[in-house]
């Protein structure tokens, strides 16, 4: 298909295991311009990195799916945050499932964008409810100077992704996959009146009046071809987020903690 078609975007949709091949494969292709791969970027950090190096110097614009950057939703919290609407980050807490890479990475993307870089890595435990190579990793992170509590949930029982931000103004939590948004505000405690509580959420969901995620994904990618700007989920940033996964599996594998496979 490469080589008769010459298509000017591939979109890699295939296993997670499969990507890097893929990505090395399409870099040959006669006229590519963007490459359009889901998350993860790859399974091992140092060969996706050499890739990411070479999209780069060849100009080809790699995105990866890491849609929520994207999402009119989560875009509404990036920008609480960033006026300040929520005070002072106190912790952040996530629960997840189906691996550390294959579903958390999710969650680690956005805070990465939210936060800057992560340090302090604790690894606390895990467990295998999806690849060997791939734990879901209970752990406790540093981005910036905010401390973040990862909790992986058994996907065998129910699947979960929901972000949690504790505030000095409030608390602002994803839910529901990330299709509705809840936002608890202090109160006065009517029991403690020189005290104040959350008081109940206002919830904010997706309607049929915005934009999907995809749909705005496949607009930046034709921008970034057209007019040389960078992607909101690159190549680049997905490197970042993949090692981050890889460093929490790594500790996982090397028995510092315990894993089972429930």
């Amino acid at each position: 298909m490469l080589a008769v078609e010459a298509p000017d975007i591939v979109s890699i949709c295939t296993p997670d295991e499969t990507h890097l091949a893929i990505l090395d494969l399409c870099l040959d292709a006669r006229g590519l311009k963007a490459v359009w791969c889901e998350k993860p970027l790859a399974t091992e950090a140092d060969a996706a990195e050499a890739l990411v190096v070479e999209y780069e110097r060849r100009g080809i614009v790699l995105a990866v799916n890491y849609q929520r950057r994207w999402d009119a939703l989560v875009g509404r919290v990036k920008a609480a945050l960033e006026r300040g609407e929520l005070g002072t980050v106190q912790k952040v807490v996530v629960y997840y499932s189906k691996g550390i890479a294959h579903n958390g990475s999710h969650a680690l993307d956005l805070l990465l964008d939210w936060f800057g870089p992560s340090s302090n890595v604790q690894v606390l435990g895990s467990h295998l409810d999806f690849t060997a190579d791939d734990p879901t990793v209970d752990a406790l992170l540093r981005f910036g100077n905010v401390p973040v509590y990862l909790i992986g949930l058994d996907e065998r029982a129910y699947g979960i992704f929901e972000l949690h931000l504790l505030g000095t103004r409030g608390r602002m939590s994803l839910t529901a996959f990330g299709r509705e948004m809840q936002w608890h505000v202090p109160q006065p405690d009517p029991r403690a009146p020189a005290s104040q509580e959350l008081g109940p959420p206002a919830s904010v969901t997706h309607d049929n009046h915005q934009r999907p995620a995809l749909a705005a994904a496949l607009e930046d990618i034709i921008a970034a071809i057209h007019c040389g700007q960078q992607v909101r989920s690159s190549g680049r940033s997905a490197l970042a987020t993949l090692k981050i996964c890889r460093h929490l599996a790594l500790q996982a594998a090397e028995g510092r903690i315990p894993t089972t496979s429930r």
